[in-house]
C-alpha cells in the first residue's frame, strides 16, 4: 500500500495498492483493491471505507457508523463532503435517509 504524504501543490493523491507477480524473467505490477485486503482496509480514509460498505446497497448513517465502528458525526461529515460526487442520498417510504454509492457509467453510442 502506497500512502501519499503531505502535498502542497494540488489535490491529495489517493492511496494505492499494488500486487507483484514474480515470474522467471519478469515482474508484473497490477493495481490491487485495498478494500478486499482485511489488513489494509483500516488504513483507508473514512470515505473509502464507507464506499466499500455501501457496495452492498444503501444504508443509514447509523448502520454505516456501526459497521465501521466510527462516530456517526464523522460518517455524516464524510458523506456530505462526497454528496453528488461519490455518494447520493435517498429518502425511503419510511422517511429515513439512506446513503448509497454514486456510480457513473459511460453510455456507448
Amino acid at each position: 500500500m502506497l500512502t501519499p504524504g503531505k502535498q502542497n501543490d494540488g489535490a491529495p493523491q489517493p492511496v494505492v495498492g499494488l500486487t507483484f507477480t514474480f515470474a522467471e524473467t519478469s515482474i508484473r505490477l497490477c493495481r490491487a483493491d485495498l478494500t478486499k485486503v482485511a489488513a489494509l482496509v483500516d488504513g483507508l480514509p473514512l470515505h473509502g471505507r464507507i464506499a466499500n460498505v455501501l457496495k452492498g446497497g444503501a444504508r443509514t448513517v447509523e448502520d454505516i457508523a456501526s459497521t465501521l465502528t466510527a462516530k456517526p458525526n464523522s460518517v455524516t461529515q464524510s458523506l456530505r463532503r462526497g454528496r453528488g460526487n461519490l455518494f447520493l442520498v435517498t429518502a425511503g417510504a419510511d422517511g429515513v435517509e439512506r446513503w448509497g454509492v454514486l456510480e457513473r457509467r459511460s453510455v456507448d453510442p
